[in-house]
């Protein structure tokens, strides 16, 4: 397998491979490879432990491989294995650090593998449909701090921004909202609202010397549709600048963040027009849906919602 891994040994049908490691030489990093060439990458301070665990949600488990690594490191090793497993084509049953799952997932039961396909693969193609969730108690919490947005300088403005994003980076928007993303108010500091996708934030919008600016957390590897001088110049021209520190690992690691604070909502809705910054938007977001519902549909903003998703 390459990556420093010794030879994988065959465990199909054990109930424990403690006989397999010696004490003492337990911590790493292990790959198991499961039946159907799928892979399960991750790091244990007791591999043989962690191995019974897995044995749980992983009833085909066929080879494992492992490297002994100081626990001191496994923050760093984990994910660098997961990348390079996943650019080398193996399919991965990971979650986070993975990027795209291909997997069967919650997604596929509300937006079809066609759906989806096309989404990516068509740029104009945009779904409405469905029907939308309904929230009392959601409408009610959250109506004081919308009419707030509502009043403040530049929200209509501000509103159009969020809308054009969620048309354009959100796939299917009425049937997947709630479930698979929320937008949230007010989450604190200078920052107006949020959109989440799964575990993290793919869009943000706050104030900056009360002016608008807007942070967009999207797939990396687009950008090479543009050699390095013209994806400069992109940037540039909207006054974005690449800001690495927000970068989150359920995103995985084809993740970049970007940021305006231009303070001009026309050139955000512009931003949103460029074809390499909807694929990333969109490549991004799917993957993010694709690995698991919102954790943050308690704090959906629901009035904010209902503005997004009016004709």
């Amino acid at each position: 397998m390459g990556l420093g891994f010794a030879v994988p040994v065959h465990v199909q049908g054990r109930a424990s491979i403690a006989d397999l490691f010696k004490p003492g030489k337990r911590c790493g990093i292990y790959v198991l490879h499961c039946s159907g060439s799928e892979y399960y990458a991750g790091k244990a301070i007791d591999v043989t432990r962690r191995y019974t665990q897995h044995r749980a949600n992983h009833s085909d488990i066929e080879w494992i491989s492992f490297r002994e690594v100081q626990e001191d490191a496994h923050r760093v090793e984990e994910p660098r294995v997961i990348d390079a497993l996943e650019a080398a084509g193996f399919l991965l049953r990971n979650i986070d650090y993975t990027s795209f799952p291909t997997v069967a997932t919650d997604l596929d039961t509300v937006v079809s593998m066609d759906e989806q396909d096309r989404w990516l693969s068509d740029l104009t193609y945009g779904d409405l449909g469905g029907s939308r969730a309904v929230s009392p108690d959601l409408s009610r919490k959250y109506l004081k701090k919308y009419q707030k947005l509502a009043a403040m300088p530049h929200s209509d403005a501000i509103f159009g921004v969020m809308r054009k994003y969620v048309r354009v980076g959100i796939p299917a928007p009425i049937r997947t909202e709630l479930s698979f993303w929320c937008c949230s108010l007010f989450p604190g500091g200078t920052i107006y609202s949020r959109i989440n996708i799964y575990k993290q934030e793919v869009f943000t919008v706050g104030s900056a010397f009360g002016m608008p600016f807007f942070t967009w957390n999207l797939a990396a590897s687009p950008r090479a549709e543009l050699s390095s001088r013209a994806w400069v110049k992109l940037l540039k021209g909207y006054q974005v600048i690449s800001d690495d520190y927000y970068i989150y690992p359920s995103g995985g690691e084809d993740q970049l963040r970007l940021e305006m604070r231009s303070g001009s909502t026309a050139d955000a809705l512009a931003f949103l027009d460029e074809p390499v910054i909807i694929r990333a938007i969109r490549l991004f977001n799917l993957g993010l849906m694709r690995k698991g519902p919102s954790l943050n549909s308690l704090s959906h903003a629901m009035p904010l919602a209902d503005r997004l998703l009016e004709p």
